[in-house]
């Protein structure tokens, strides 16, 4: 009996498709609409100052991370910046060009839940870290996300997002600020579908 094909099963195979099936759809440039990665590191840094936020992982928090001057939108959404050992990350990551395209990919890959609420990330990861067959098949999805964090956030040393001193993390902002209800369509013309156009999917 053939198996019953499913959003989840619909995402996947996105996700790995291959470069040559890639829509052609240009980002940056100027006067393009598009925010600039440092106001947008900057603008995230003085809200992550906020002491409301500061080491919370309750469930409320989520809803505290919301910038409503800046939202993220295929159309405004920061260029990725480039990432140390990118090439080596998994096929997604290697195709998402605008912060945007990241945190969809994080959600599809990890699931919606992952990301209720800090608590529930960091369970999510802890329990990723401690099973060897999830360990192994998320490990360059975790140092993909690992190294954004530090890339966003400036630090020089490695990142554990299991480390509670680091919440909200800088990732927590951009998966908060766009319709996470719309992860598949923001992914669809970034990592590429033959089947479909940048005008097909607009947010």
């Amino acid at each position: 009996m053939p198996r019953r094909r499913t959003r989840s099963r619909r995402t996947t195979r996105r996700l790995h498709r291959t470069r040559r099936h890639r829509v052609r759809y240009q980002f940056g440039g100027a006067g393009d609409g598009r925010i600039d990665l440092e106001i947008w590191k900057a603008t995230v840094a003085a809200k992550r100052g906020d002491p409301e936020l500061k080491g919370r992982l309750d469930y409320s928090i989520a809803e505290k991370l919301k910038m409503p001057d800046s939202p993220l939108t295929r159309e405004t959404a920061p260029l990725l910046p480039s990432i140390q050992g990118k090439s080596e990350f998994a096929a997604a990551e290697q195709d998402a060009q605008t912060l945007l395209a990241a945190a969809a990919s994080m959600v599809s890959q990890l699931g919606a839940d992952t990301f209720s609420s800090p608590q529930a990330f960091k369970d999510k990861i802890t329990a990723l870290n401690n099973d060897p067959n999830l360990r192994e098949s998320t490990s360059k999805l975790r140092a993909f996300m690992a190294e954004l964090e530090k890339e966003l956030s400036g630090k020089q040393e490695p990142i554990d997002l299991t480390n509670e001193t680091n919440y909200p993390l800088f990732i927590w902002f951009a998966i908060a600020n766009y319709d996470i209800g719309n992860t598949e369509e923001v992914l669809v013309p970034i990592l590429g579908d033959s089947d479909a156009s940048p005008s097909s999917t607009e947010m």
